[in-house]
């Protein structure tokens, strides 16, 4: 049970962060650090959906931690 648990906290979560982007930075065109901050960029200027611009950022990372702190996995 302490698996789902988990899991809904992380949904829960990762929804209010959804709703925080889209109805309240985007609009506002603010911006935000890190890699949300990044892919607010890129939607601003390029016109790429935010969450992709996330997502297309953060590969980079993934690739290094996987390869160079497999303990953070």
């Amino acid at each position: 049970m302490k698996i789902m648990e988990r899991m809904a906290a992380i949904i829960a979560g990762s929804m209010l962060v959804g709703v925080g982007i889209n109805f309240f930075l985007i609009p506002y065109h603010l911006l935000d650090g890190g890699m949300i901050g990044i892919g607010l960029i890129f939607h601003y200027y390029i016109g790429l959906p935010t969450g992709l611009g996330v997502i297309l950022s953060s590969i980079p990372l993934y690739i290094y931690a996987w390869y160079f702190e497999k303990n953070y996995f």
